[in-house]
C-alpha cells in the first residue's frame, strides 16, 4: 500500500485537521531556534558542571542541576526533529511521519519536565526561606525527598504526554478513523495543565517576592557581617528563581495559551483557510517554539550575572562554590 496516498501528505500542506504539524522544509526561525538550542545546550553542561562543585548537598542546587539535565535533554529533542526534516528525502512518508510525531512526544515531554522542575524549585525555594531552621537542620527538604518529588513529576509529566504519542501514531497508521477524532484534545489538555502549573508558579513568585520584600526591610536592624551576607547571597537566590519562573511564564501561559486557542478555533471551526494556516504555522506555533527554547537556554545568564562565586568557580581548579544560606556552611577551597 502506497504510504503517501494513505496519508494524504501534501507537500505543500502545514497540517491536516488531525495530524499535527508535518514540516517538509526548514524556515528562517528553525535555524534561529537551532542556535538557540546548540548555545544553551552548551550553556546547561557548563552550569551542570559547575554546580557539581557544590559539595554540600542543597535543595535548591540539587534541583538546578536536575533542571540543566532536563533542558539539555529539552533542547536536543528540539533540534532533532528540526536535523531531521534536513534528510527528509532519505526515509520513506511512514517512517518519517512516524519518526517525527514521536519527537513531538518527547520534545512536550521536555517541556512539561522543564515548566514543571522550575515550578518545583519555586516551591523548595520558598520552603527554604519560610522555614531555613528544618531545611538547615536537614528535617525539611531532604535528598531522598526531592527526588522523590522529581521521580513524581518524571511519571506525572510522561502521564500527560503519553495519550497524544499513541493517539497520533493511531491515526496516522489508520488505527482509529482520521473522521472521529483528533490529536487536539490530548494536546489541548495539556496546555491547559500547562496553564494551571503556571498559575501555581505565579503564586509562588508572589510569595517569594513578598519574602524578599521583608528580608530587605530587615537589613536595617543589627546583624553580625556574616549573616548580612548570607542573606544578601539569599536574596540573588530567590531573585534568580523568580526570574527563572517568569520566563516559563511568558513561554508556556501566554503565547502557549494563545497557540490552544489556535488549535481549538480550528478543530471547533473546522477552517483551513490560508490565513489560518499562516496565523498557526507562521506566528504562533514558531513564537511558541523560540520563547521554549529561550527559556531552556537562558538559566546560565541569571547565573552569571547575580552569583559572583559563580563566575570564579572553575571545576579543574578546585573552587567549591557556596550561593545559598541553606546550605551547610563550607570552606572555599577543597583539599
Amino acid at each position: 500500500m502506497d504510504v503517501s496516498q494513505n496519508t494524504s501528505i501534501d507537500p505543500n500542506a502545514h497540517f491536516s485537521k488531525t495530524l499535527p504539524y508535518q514540516p517538509t522544509h526548514l524556515r528562517t526561525i528553525d535555524y534561529v531556534i537551532l542556535t538557540v538550542s546548540y548555545l544553551g545546550i552548551m550553556g546547561n553542561l557548563v552550569s551542570l558542571m559547575v554546580w557539581r562543585t557544590h559539595k554540600t548537598y542543597n535543595p535548591v542546587i540539587f534541583l538546578f542541576k536536575y533542571l540543566a539535565v532536563v533542558d539539555i535533554k529539552h533542547l536536543v529533542s528540539i533540534s532533532f526533529w528540526r536535523i531531521f526534516v534536513l534528510f527528509r528525502r532519505y526515509f520513506s512518508d511512514h517512517t518519517y511521519f512516524t519518526v517525527l510525531f514521536t519527537a513531538y512526544g518527547t520534545e512536550l515531554l521536555g517541556q512539561a519536565l522543564s515548566l514543571h522542575t522550575t515550578l518545583l524549585i519555586a516551591v523548595c525555594r520558598f520552603i527554604v526561606v519560610s522555614r531555613p531552621l528544618e531545611v538547615y537542620n536537614g528535617t525539611l527538604l531532604t535528598r531522598c525527598q526531592v527526588i522523590i518529588a522529581c521521580v513524581v513529576l518524571f511519571f506525572w509529566c510522561l502521564l500527560l504526554i503519553i495519550p497524544f504519542i499513541v493517539m497520533t501514531l493511531l491515526i496516522f497508521n489508520d488505527k482509529i478513523g482520521k473522521e472521529n477524532v483528533s490529536y487536539y484534545f490530548p494536546v489541548i489538555f495539556i496546555f491547559c495543565e500547562f496553564s494551571v502549573t503556571t498559575l501555581l508558579m505565579i503564586v509562588f513568585d508572589v510569595l517569594l517576592l513578598k519574602k524578599l520584600r521583608s528580608s530587605t526591610a530587615l537589613r536595617s536592624s543589627p546583624s553580625s557581617s556574616h549573616s548580612e551576607e548570607r542573606r544578601y547571597i539569599g536574596r540573588r537566590v530567590t531573585v534568580v528563581v523568580v526570574l527563572m519562573s517568569v520566563c516559563s511564564i511568558l513561554a508556556y501561559l501566554i503565547t502557549g495559551t494563545c497557540v490552544a486557542l489556535a488549535f481549538i478555533y480550528l478543530h471547533y471551526t473546522q477552517e483551513q483557510s490560508t490565513g489560518t494556516s499562516y496565523l498557526i504555522v507562521d506566528i504562533l506555533a514558531p513564537t511558541y517554539e523560540f520563547l521554549e527554547s529561550l527559556n531552556s537556554s537562558i538559566n546560565i545568564i541569571f547565573y552569571l550575572a547575580f552569583f559572583q562565586n559563580f563566575r570564579k568557580v572553575s571545576p579543574t581548579a578546585g573552587t567549591i562554590i557556596d550561593v545559598t544560606e541553606s546550605s551547610i556552611p563550607m570552606t572555599k577551597t577543597m583539599n
